[in-house]
């Protein structure tokens, strides 16, 4: 299982799959995301996560560029 998110310039910037042997959800970022980018993949990552129950998820977002100072106040309340 496996979804992958394009940005508003068509370029992939979020892939989430779900690696059964393992229980875990895998997430990798690449590129720019905006705030509304961020918000549309971590609805998707969620879905996922309901979908498969998974107790555990990794986060690669060492090739992700974008402004994060204003989603982070987003984030930490949702």
């Amino acid at each position: 299982m496996r979804k992958e998110l394009q940005n508003q310039f068509g370029k992939l910037y979020y892939v989430v799959g779900y690696q059964q042997s393992r229980d875990t959800i895998n997430t990798i970022w690449h590129g720019y995301a905006s705030k509304n980018g961020i918000k549309k993949a971590w609805a998707v990552g969620l879905e996922l996560l309901q979908e498969t129950k998974s107790p555990y998820k990794l986060n690669d977002n060492t090739s992700l560029t974008g402004p994060w100072s204003d989603t982070i106040e987003w984030l930490s309340k949702e």
